[in-house]
Parts: C-alpha cells; sequence; structure tokens
C-alpha cells in the first residue's frame, strides 16, 4: 500500500487541493482522455513556461524506498511523456518537470504518478490536467491616433 500527499514548490501553495484516491477520478480521466474536450481549471495546472517539481511525501510498506522509482507519466490524445523521479529514504518523491511548451495552451489529458516498488508498478495518484501560461500578455487598443507630419523649410545664409 502506498499513501502519500502531494505539494509542489513554495509559489504554488495556494493552488493545493486534497488528493482524492484514484479509483475515485479514474473514470472521469479516461473519459477526459478519450473526449479531448478542455478541461476545466479543477485539474492539475502544468506550466507551459516554467519548470518546476513535482513532490509528494508517501509511505511505501513491504519495500524499501530508496530502492524504489517514481515517474510522472503525462498522457495527451497524441503523445505521452514520461518524467522519471526520485525517492529518497523518507519517502519524499521529486519528479524534476521541464517546460512543457510542447502542449498547446490549455491543452488538457491525464496526468499520473507511477511507483516502481520491488518489481510492481502502482499508480497511486492521476489526475485530469490543463497547460497552463504563469505569464500573459493582454491588449486592449483604446484608439488609434493618425499621426499629420509637419512640414517646414528652414534657410540658413541669407545675404
Amino acid at each position: 500500500m502506498i499513501e502519500f500527499n502531494r505539494f509542489r514548490g513554495e509559489d504554488d501553495k495556494n493552488d493545493l487541493k486534497p488528493l482524492k484516491r484514484v479509483d475515485e477520478k479514474e473514470n472521469s480521466a479516461k473519459k477526459a482522455l478519450e473526449d479531448m474536450t478542455p478541461i476545466q481549471e479543477s485539474g492539475y495546472k502544468l506550466y507551459r513556461d516554467k519548470t518546476e517539481t513535482f513532490v509528494c511525501d508517501m509511505e511505501i510498506m513491504g519495500a524499501n524506498p530508496v530502492n524504489s522509482k517514481a515517474r510522472i507519466i503525462i498522457e495527451t490524445r497524441d503523445l505521452t511523456y514520461m518524467f522519471e523521479g526520485t525517492i529518497d529514504g523518507q519517502g519524499q518523491c521529486r519528479v524534476p518537470l521541464r517546460k512543457m511548451n510542447f502542449l498547446n495552451e490549455n491543452e488538457g489529458g491525464v496526468i499520473k504518478l507511477e511507483v516502481i516498488a520491488e518489481d510492481m508498478v502502482f499508480t497511486p495518484w492521476q489526475d485530469n490536467f490543463t497547460a497552463v501560461d504563469s505569464k500573459k500578455v493582454n491588449v486592449r487598443v483604446v484608439e488609434s491616433e493618425e499621426v499629420k507630419p509637419k512640414v517646414g523649410i528652414t534657410i540658413s545664409n541669407i545675404r
């Protein structure tokens, strides 16, 4: 049995929400992957323009956490990406995630945590994700002004 709590870096503390068990969300995650409809902001946010580290605490029973491996799987309609991470002796899992600029903004899919312990693969967590930008620029044109050129003559050295 693997139990864990997930959290991100210091700057993402406000995005935290309690985790649900995988079996409760499995059907909605599979349906979202099949439909590939845009996923609402309620899912996990993957940033397209900054790197982050997926961090979680887990308790691995019956196996040594140091000899176990963790990985994040990101599935979209067309592609599947895998990012490998580590588990330390206290059960803290860290998976570095690079910039997700290969995803379109608001593209969705399924994100999963897989843990390999004693040659067994567990999926203790999965969620829908949405690819978002951490920085945005919005422009609103108020008015365009016509620029009229000024015509002038300068005369010098007049005698």
